[in-house]
């Protein structure tokens, strides 16, 4: 096999084993869209005859293997033919005329990894649908995994979209993956994809201020963000205000007040909190 770019050849490279026999003989096909299979006459490591084959993914990974007929003997008429993604047969003649073996094999590459589809920004667990493209295989029909961090779930068959369990997702980040699995067993996952779900309202922190005669109100969402906008606070004493997320209030009386804070965040969660406070 000789190898060269724009600026010439540099030189052969050896696949594999050294061929034996009196007259090697070499067979190959290549994919124009990527992926292709080699086979050659060689030997195996206590030097009886055998054939090498190379296949080429068409992502450029490779995988190899040695071959032989259970008689042994010398390789003869050996082809190839193939089928797509780097996929394909090999078969070859086995031994002398008249007391030979015919030997055939097939050649799979796992399927070419999918792409997902999946939420973009912070949603809500009841709007976690993924989605991704179909793998590319040989060796269909495939079957498909959504992969969710790390746990497998299995997909409706025939279908290439997977509506998550609300109850299954705390809000946070989440891991995506699907995992496509050809006939022969042979699987592929997916690059992990990230998902934000917020399912929970804002927290309010509620806390006595200057000297103990006011309060003040922090109204926090580490996920979507708070809508500030749907603020409102009641401070138990007649007066409230809203459209912020930061309050401080000053009480003409000493005493015992209930404070309420109606809180929101951006994709529509709503919260209360409720907190009695002691002002001086």
């Amino acid at each position: 096999m000789i190898q060269g770019n724009d600026r010439g050849l540099s030189g052969a490279l050896s696949l594999g084993p050294p061929f034996v026999g009196g007259e090697p003989s070499s067979a190959s096909v290549m994919n124009p869209s990527g992926g292709g299979l080699s086979a050659w006459s060689s030997a195996d490591a206590q030097a009886d005859p055998a054939v090498a084959v190379r296949e080429d993914f068409p992502g450029g990974a490779v995988q190899t293997a040695l071959l032989s007929g259970g008689a042994g003997g010398e390789i003869g008429e050996l082809a190839v033919g193939r089928s797509g993604l780097g996929d394909g047969l090999v078969a070859f003649r086995q031994g002398q005329l008249g007391n030979a073996a015919i030997v055939a094999a097939q050649v799979t590459a796992p399927p070419v990894a999918s792409i997902l589809n999946v939420p973009k920004g912070w949603i809500k667990p009841s709007q976690a649908v993924i989605s991704w493209q179909p793998a590319e295989s040989a060796d269909g029909p495939l079957a498909y995994h959504l992969v969710l961090d790390g746990h497998p779930l299995a997909a409706p068959a025939g279908k290439r979209e997977m509506r998550l369990d609300p109850s299954g997702l705390g809000s946070g980040r989440h891991h995506v993956q699907v995992l496509a699995t050809d006939v022969d067993g042979q699987s592929t996952l997916s690059a992990p994809a990230t998902l934000l779900i917020d399912g929970v309202p804002p927290t309010a922190k509620i806390a006595r201020a200057i000297g103990g005669r006011a309060v003040s109100v922090r109204v926090l969402d580490r996920y979507a963000g708070v809508d500030a906008r749907a603020v409102r606070v009641s401070f138990g004493d007649g007066h409230g205000a809203g459209g912020r997320v930061r309050y401080l209030h000053r009480y003409a009386h000493p005493g015992v007040y209930r404070v309420t804070a109606l809180v929101r965040d951006r994709l529509g969660n709503l919260g209360v909190v409720r907190q009695w406070v002691g002002v001086q």
